[in-house]
């Protein structure tokens, strides 16, 4: 690695290769070590341009040194228009800090070449206040090629104070796609390998306490505050101090700054440790994409670092970690971690790490988050338990979609299938490339597999594992096969391709039965549980007399609607190459509740006027018309004058009924009233004493059963005598003993405030059970005169 360190004022200004410029100069700040013969070590007391102080970055390993060197190893020049480099040992992971010992102009541009291995390089710049790190301003981040000594990359910082700048660059390492972003807390001073007590955000003892001011709580949102107090934790273990989330996130959230949402602030941790005796400092976080993390930072193999994972299409981290330590296994570098979500012990393992680096990638969990991304042609997809059963609807997802699963998944179907190199058969055919045809690459394959059998292709690169495709192959003779597979670009080195036979899928389903009607049908949930070796996924089709769909349905899971009866149902799953089935289940539909209700009118003793047609409110769960049979029939309106007893029996298609009845008159004729006005006295005399029944007839004798309820007799219009209110109440006047006599006329007088009646006409009103009335009246001969003194 090479680099030039510029300061520009207003605009870019060019100095010439190896020229030393002053730094009163305002506009311009270049560091050139043609001073220093090539392999000579550079110390932190050289001085290179007035101002400047070089030595190893931070993150070098122990023991690195700082040597100057030609423009590439191998005498050619450097990409940075000839510029000098400087590099450090080991080379696989250069670290240099600059020290700006005084301010630089407003903007600083720093040039950085590449002269690592063939393997891509990643170089970081970070920007700080001062030289100890302790304050970071911004880091940016350059991927550079994979070519040796072919690129020049550039980095501006604007408004640089007094301050450092640090330059890193490391072989890339590349688990899976997701990006990482380190909390380093470290010790100050000896680094001594404290083992990390492993915690879980969910622990009862803080999983409900408040994360923050956010309204959750450390066991919903606490995994960066928690993997932050194991670090905490682990130093303080040397100190004789105990951190857990709980005390940690209290702590916090009495600082002003404790909190950045959900994000515990790093520096304020710093503070409250510190407090409680934990001498620690924070270097920073710095970012990084395609997993590129120097995890070897300083102490690393002794110190743990809390690393959030970007494993969303949501760009920042949504969990973070613990790495604790550093491994080696089947000649690859893992890093152990303390997960407090309890989900992985590595990283580059599943949750957090593909079982392979491809354009499209998949892997399964064993009950726990996988990744998927999609290539540009989308994926297919579906939740799967551990023997490949799938227990979710398959989806689609769109090109380009990062994906996190909270379960198994498997991935397959069309262009977007693939196979997985460490569990499948190893490649065992070559492919003849024949070249683009209509934008894509197209390969010949000898497949030696049966002729009939369904075929999974999968073909990968010197790189990584390109596409795969399921398809039907036709096999001829000759065993070949011509297979078009689209690629980005031209292949990365040879292609292999593997064929493996199509294996048919088991099917199995479940949720037959016996069911009860409801609203004329049976609801029933079928469920699919069939699986397919290959963990293929598959398409769940069911036929049978249901109703929905016209007798078609699709789903792992469906509700389905049968009307009464035993019917068979049959699923057939479909892999893409195979139809499996039938499986066949016995849906049995059943009625075995009566209908349920009640007569609403007429009530029981209604005395009403025809015709009278009986209401009721049956209903039944299954059917939704009833049979109703009323006895006398054929109701259900009854016309004729009498007594009526009406039974109603509702009965539903299944033969069950329900009863009710209903006793009610029907009474059209009103009652017989006749009125003989009582015999003539001499004139000026009161007409003789005589009840009411001596001369007025009053009765409802007729084809209806009952009698009259009420009578009233009015003289002149007015109402003198109420069988409501007179005699003893019952409505009734003809049954009382009630005289006709100077006394009777005497309350006529009073009742309707008169005192002469000039041939009084009599009237009275005789009312039935219906409120049917008959009347009659009569006149009195003569002319009547009342004093006061003749009525007591």
């Amino acid at each position: 690695m090479h680099f030039r360190l510029v300061g520009l004022l207003l605009a870019a200004c060019v100095a010439a290769p190896g020229a030393t410029v002053a730094l009163d100069d305002p506009g311009l700040l270049v560091l050139s070590f043609n001073e220093l013969a090539p392999g000579e070590e550079i110390t932190e007391q050289t001085y290179l341009a007035a101002g400047v102080i070089l030595r190893p970055g931070p993150l070098s390993p122990p023991g690195s040194r700082i040597v100057a060197s030609t423009p590439a190893r191998d005498g050619t020049p450097g990409p940075c228009d000839g510029s000098i480099a400087v590099t450090t040992d080991p080379f696989d992971h250069a670290s240099i800090m600059i020290e700006l010992v005084r301010p630089v102009s407003n903007v600083v541009s720093l040039e950085v070449g590449d002269f690592g291995p063939s393997d891509p390089d990643r170089v970081t710049v970070c920007a700080y206040t001062d030289a100890s790190l302790d304050t970071l301003l911004e880091c940016r981040f350059r991927q550079l090629g994979t070519d040796i000594g072919n690129e020049c990359v550039t980095f501006e910082f604007r408004a640089m104070p007094v301050g450092a700048i640090t330059i890193e660059s490391q072989s890339v390492w590349s688990p899976s796609q997701n990006s990482f972003y380190i909390d380093n807390l470290v010790l100050d001073g000896e680094c001594d390998g404290a083992e990390v007590v492993a915690m879980r955000q969910d622990d009862p003892a803080w999983a409900g306490d408040p994360l923050g001011e956010t309204g959750g709580t450390i066991g919903d949102l606490g995994s960066q505050l928690t993997s932050l107090a194991m670090v905490v934790d682990t130093f303080g273990a040397e100190v004789g101090v105990d951190a857990d989330p709980g005390l940690l996130g209290s702590l916090l959230a009495a600082e002003d700054d404790g909190f950045v949402g959900p994000i515990a602030n790093p520096f304020a941790v710093v503070r409250v440790a510190r407090r409680l005796g934990v001498p620690i400092g924070y270097r920073g976080s710095r970012t990084g994409a395609s997993a590129d993390v120097a995890f070897d930072a300083v102490c690393f193999d002794r110190e743990p670092l809390a690393v959030g994972l970007d494993t969303t299409a949501v760009e920042g981290p949504d969990h973070w970690v613990v790495v604790r330590d550093q491994a080696v296994q089947d000649d690859e570098v893992a890093w152990a971690i303390a997960d407090p979500a309890g989900r992985a012990d590595r990283l580059g393992e599943p949750p957090y790490g593909p079982a392979f680096d491809a354009s499209l990638r998949f892997s399964r969990g064993d009950g726990e988050p996988a990744l998927a991304v999609a290539a540009d042609g989308g994926i297919r997809f579906a939740m799967a338990d551990e023997d490949c059963r799938q227990v979710g609807e398959a989806q689609e997802a769109p090109g380009g979609v990062l994906r996190e699963f909270a379960g198994p998944v498997y991935v397959t179907e069309a262009v977007s299938s693939l196979v997985d190199p460490a569990t499948s058969p190893p490649p065992v055919h070559r492919l003849e490339w024949l070249g683009a045809r209509r934008g894509r690459f197209v390969v010949r394959a000898w497949a030696d597999a049966p002729a009939d059998g369904g075929m999974l292709v999968g073909a990968w690169d010197g790189a990584g594992l390109g596409p795969s495709v399921r398809l039907p192959l036709a096999v001829g003779p000759d065993r070949r096969a011509v297979i078009e597979i689209d690629y980005a670009g031209p292949p990365r080195g040879p292609l292999d391709v593997s064929v493996y036979e199509n294996r048919e899928p088991q099917v199995a389903a479940r949720g037959g039965g016996v069911f009860e009607c409801r609203d004329g049908v049976g609801r029933v949930v079928l469920e699919s549980l069939s699986t397919d070796p290959d963990c293929d996924v598959l398409d769940h089709a069911w036929t049978g007399p249901f109703l929905e769909g016209g007798g078609e349905a699709h789903g792992r899971l469906v509700e389905l609607s049968f009307p009464v009866g035993e019917h068979v149902t049959e699923l057939r799953v479909d892999d893409g190459l195979v139809v499996a089935g039938p499986e066949r289940v016995l849906v049995t539909v059943e009625d075995t509740m009566p209908p349920s209700g009640r007569i609403v009118f007429p009530r029981d003793g209604d005395c009403l006027n025809g015709p009278v047609t009986i209401r009721d409110v049956f209903d039944d769960v299954c059917d939704d018309a009833l049979d109703r049979l009323y006895e006398p029939g054929p109701g259900p309106t009854y016309v004729d004058e009498g007594l009526w007893h009406v039974t109603l029996t509702a009965t539903d298609d299944a033969g069950l009924a329900a009863v009710d009845d209903v006793l009610f008159v029907i009474d059209d004729t009103p009652p017989f009233v006749e009125v003989h006005a009582p015999p003539l006295e001499p004139p000026g005399s009161p007409p003789a004493q005589l009840d009411l029944g001596d001369w007025i007839v009053s009765h409802d004798e007729d084809a209806a059963p009952g009698r009259v309820v009420r009578e009233r007799l009015y003289v002149d219009d007015c109402l003198v005598l109420d069988g409501d209110a007179d005699g003893d109440g019952d409505g009734l006047l003809v049954d009382e003993s009630i005289p006709v006599s100077r006394p009777f006329l005497c309350m006529a007088a009073r009742r309707c405030q008169r005192l002469e009646y000039d041939h009084p006409r009599i009237r009275f009103v005789a009312e039935d059970c219906t409120g049917q009335q008959g009347s009659d009246e009569d006149v009195i001969d003569g002319f009547y005169v009342f004093d006061e003194r003749d009525c007591p």
